[in-house]
């Protein structure tokens, strides 16, 4: 399916504090809740008027404070479809940069223009016998969509103090290597029992739990696209060794590691 809309989904998401991504462009929009998106070393906060470009296959993950109340709804378009959008809006150079080579592009909607951005999920949702015109509308709020969160895109960042995004850029570089807790609070000049609690309160994971979990997340790509042995793939992604790696994976995913390469090949052959 190249285009589907959620609208007004309310409760627990199946995907709740776990790194994944979509096959297809996304846009949420959040309705009410709090708590934090986490996507590009950054922690995004999760707040009514919160609506967030997520591109095709980009890792992400929400912590809402609540789980049960979070209410969001989701638009999703495939990357073709997506780039014959563009192409309507090609002059626009930014515009379709933001979009187009950005993979995450988060907005904040004026409490004014909100009920504008709600009526077009709305629309979008419409159920009528005339594809056609459905796909039409779609592709319309979709674009009124991309222009809101275009013009109110923010580049700082959010709900999280500096020395945060710091280590979590920190984590993810040199996600290779041992790390403890003591090395990111010495590189970030952060207290440990003021780090590990800002970190949890922000990402909804201990600073451990983010690390095994972006290092499997990291494992599924390299699963995915290189042509590695299991052994080269549990170096390169800062496992202690192969043992822990393959235990740690499966947990995660409920695949041994060759399980999983076995199972996105199929899937990418179309069997």
């Amino acid at each position: 399916m190249s285009m589907k809309i959620i609208s007004g989904q309310t409760g627990i998401d199946t995907e709740y504090k776990h790194w994944h991504k979509n096959e297809d462009n996304m846009i949420i929009f959040i309705h009410s809740g709090g708590g934090s998106i986490v996507c590009n070393e950054r922690v995004y906060p999760i707040k009514e008027g919160a609506l967030c470009f997520i591109g095709a296959n980009k890792y992400h993950y929400t912590v809402p404070d609540d789980a049960i109340v979070y209410r969001r709804s989701k638009a999703f378009i495939s990357d073709g479809k997506l780039s014959r959008i563009l192409s309507v809006v090609s002059e626009n150079e930014a515009f379709v940069h933001n979009f187009h080579e950005n993979s995450f592009v988060y907005a904040e909607i004026p409490t004014d223009r909100i009920p504008s951005v709600d009526t077009l999920f709305r629309e979008m949702s419409l159920h009528g016998n005339d594809k056609k015109c459905r796909d039409a509308i779609f592709v319309s709020c979709f674009l009124r969509l991309l222009g809101f969160i275009a013009q109110n895109a923010l580049d700082a960042i959010s709900n999280s103090p500096s020395s945060l995004h710091r280590a979590i850029e920190y984590i993810n570089q040199s996600i290779e290597k041992p790390l403890s807790i003591d090395q990111i609070c010495e590189y970030v000049h952060i207290s440990k029992y003021h780090f590990c609690r800002s970190f949890k309160k922000a990402t909804g994971l201990t600073v451990m739990q983010y690390i095994l979990n972006t290092r499997v997340v990291l494992a599924k790509h390299m699963l995915e696209t290189e042509n590695l042995s299991i052994i080269e793939i549990s170096e390169q992604c800062g496992f202690s060794s192969v043992s822990y790696f393959c235990r740690a994976f499966k947990e995660a995913t409920s695949m041994t590691p060759l399980q999983y390469k076995k199972s996105h090949a199929k899937s990418a052959a179309g069997e």
